[in-house]
């Protein structure tokens, strides 16, 4: 059981946890980012996620769903996984409740994640931590032949859309270098 996670609408992941949990939640399917893609009003932060497929109980319902345990120590539910169910929430007794509409669903966390450094050039914001040709921070000159302008015109638009561009089964990235890498 856990307890002290924050019911958070502005986290549009899942659940997170902090990583001093993440010993406690045996799991054969784990995966390590190192990640600087979320942000709030006072910026970003560099988090090392340990994601863990695991089996998750609310009420009567179990569902096997990837789980983040972050190094900032975050306690998140958040909009992937609360999107499943009718929300209820009542202020005189502070009570949420939530009643399931729909199967839980909630996506892996993308091994790669740009983002946009200026209108011509894109930036490392997540990365595996066994992918040896890039770090956090790296200055990249294209996605799939791509500027970031070339695909977006606002900020709201790569925020939106920029889950289209990692959807595919892999993405050819050319550094600021010239030098090609493709990540599945």
């Amino acid at each position: 059981q856990v307890s002290g996670l924050m019911f958070d609408t502005g986290f549009n992941g899942g659940l997170a946890m902090p990583s001093s949990l993440a010993a406690s939640f045996p799991s054969s399917i784990t995966k390590t980012f190192i990640d600087r893609s979320t942000a709030g009003i006072y910026g970003s932060n560099t988090d090392t996620l340990i994601e863990k497929s695991l089996t998750l109980q609310i009420g009567n319902d179990s569902n096997s769903i990837p789980i983040e345990f972050s190094s900032l120590g975050k306690g998140l539910l958040g909009n992937d996984f609360l999107e499943h169910f009718l929300v209820t929430i009542n202020n005189d007794e502070n009570q949420i409740t939530l009643t399931p509409s729909s199967p839980v669903e909630v996506s892996p966390g993308y091994a790669f994640v740009p983002g946009v450094l200026s209108e011509d050039l894109w930036v490392v914001n997540r990365v595996n931590d066994q992918q040896t040709s890039l770090t956090l921070g790296d200055t990249l000159a294209f996605i799939n032949g791509l500027a970031p302008k070339d695909l977006f015109s606002t900020h709201c638009e790569y925020f939106m859309n920029i889950g289209n561009l990692l959807s595919s089964d892999s993405v050819i990235i050319t550094k600021s270098d010239n030098r090609s890498i493709r990540i599945k």
